[in-house]
């Protein structure tokens, strides 16, 4: 199956109603790594001191981490 953005898997944050994740993990780094960042990420975003002020500087900061 070619993955879609209607097909793909879709987080809602309980936390943060307003926000809303669209992911594609291609696994380039293999697939230990995609799912890694598939079942981290967000935690590292949310969890970052700038999120949710400055959504853009807590995604960096999450990525920076991993």
């Amino acid at each position: 199956m070619t993955p879609s953005v209607s097909n793909l898997p879709v987080v809602h944050l309980e936390k943060h109603p307003k926000c809303i994740d669209y992911s594609v993990f291609d696994g380039h780094g293999g697939s230990h790594a995609a799912l890694y960042i598939r079942m981290n990420i967000l935690n590292f975003i949310i969890e970052d001191s700038h999120f949710p002020t400055c959504v853009a500087k807590a995604i960096k900061s999450a990525y920076m981490k991993i």
